[in-house]
């Protein structure tokens, strides 16, 4: 887990620079899978705006005529700060959570070699919560 902009900057376009971040790279494959390939890898990031930035982030998500894609579920969401939290909810009988709030496709925050993914806006909040993987 880490909480560096400037790193965080290097892996994906940041347009708006976030007041802060949290983010953490985790591994999708494993060396006996070819789906996901052993390399491939996905970023997770919560990005926290001021007001202004966060209006801008998200009237720009809004013109992207590309569809997100489903945000699937997470195993674990200890990393997320408390107030992230809230946005996620467990599913009934599983030991998995699944990310509430509007989402749209990543657009401006595309780097390669992470190309594929998904932005969540989070309530009414500043806050985004960013997926980003190779393919």
């Amino acid at each position: 887990m880490s909480t560096s902009v400037e790193e965080l900057g290097k892996l994906v376009n940041l347009a708006e620079r976030p007041s802060s971040v949290v983010w953490r790279r985790r591994t999708l494959g494993n060396a006996g899978s070819s789906i996901p390939g052993p390399t491939d890898w996905q970023l997770e990031a919560v990005l926290t705006f001021n007001q202004q930035q966060a209006e801008r982030v998200l009237e720009q998500a809004k013109t992207s005529t590309a569809k997100p894609r489903d945000t699937g579920s997470f195993d674990n969401i200890d990393w997320l700060p408390v107030e992230i939290r809230q946005h996620f909810h467990q599913d009934t009988g599983t030991a998995k959570y699944k990310l509430t709030g509007e989402g749209y496709s990543p657009g401006t925050f595309v780097k390669s070699p992470l190309t594929q993914g998904y932005l969540v806006h989070l309530g009414n909040s500043p806050n985004f919560f960013l997926v980003l993987h190779t393919q």
